[in-house]
């Protein structure tokens, strides 16, 4: 049983990075990194420090994969994952998806993934059953529900119109997440566990 890593931020990276640097990808040659975990426990922060240590790696955040609150950690999503970015990055080819723009709660623009030897996916569902073939790295990161909770509301409190239905809607979503992680096996699955206390927020 992996232990949950108590580590502080720049170290944990570090660990990613030396994982990924001796551990070859499943299919193809792309090393694929996923980063997995409840909301607010710093999977963005740590996505973006990692791109930039992987001389700029493209990533996919899952939550441009969801189409609102009520598609997201859906089949369509799990397929959209596989079917348009997974497997056309692991055959070397191009992978594409329409991004999601949540203040107009509609379809934005597609994003085209940039070829690289890396490919980072952060967000809740990234290590999810069709990633495991795969990912050559996956990581979760731990946060108690109430610090979690405490950092998502205070990062998005300018973003959205309704403040009180968008806690509401996070604490919704944190008992979705649970059911999630829980179906999809997610905590036993990945390579390495921190615990995301000491992160600086996402």
């Amino acid at each position: 049983m992996l232990k949950l890593l108590q580590l502080d931020f720049d170290r944990a990276c570090s660990l990613v990075i030396e994982h990924l640097s001796i551990t070859p990808p499943p299919v193809g040659e792309v090393k694929i990194l996923a980063i997995d975990g409840p909301a607010g426990a710093g999977k963005t922060t740590m996505a973006q420090a990692l791109s930039l240590s992987l001389r700029n790696a493209p990533i996919v955040h899952m939550d441009q994969l969801y189409r609102g609150w009520d598609d997201a950690l859906t089949p369509r999503v799990a397929s959209i994952l596989r079917d348009q970015i997974l497997t056309p990055i692991s055959q070397s080819k191009t992978g594409s998806y329409r991004g999601w723009d949540w203040l107009k709660d509609r379809e934005g623009e597609r994003v085209t993934i940039s070829g690289h030897s890396h490919l980072i996916v952060e967000g809740v569902g990234s290590a999810q059953k069709v990633m495991r073939p795969f990912a050559s790295t996956m990581v979760w990161i731990d946060i108690p529900t109430h610090l979690g909770l405490t950092r998502v509301l205070e990062r998005d409190r300018d973003k959205v119109e309704d403040f009180a239905l968008f806690e509401n809607q996070m604490r919704s979503w944190q008992g979705r997440e649970i059911l999630h992680f829980e179906r999809e096996e997610t905590f036993q699955s990945v390579h390495l566990r921190f615990s995301g206390e000491a992160f600086i927020p996402n």
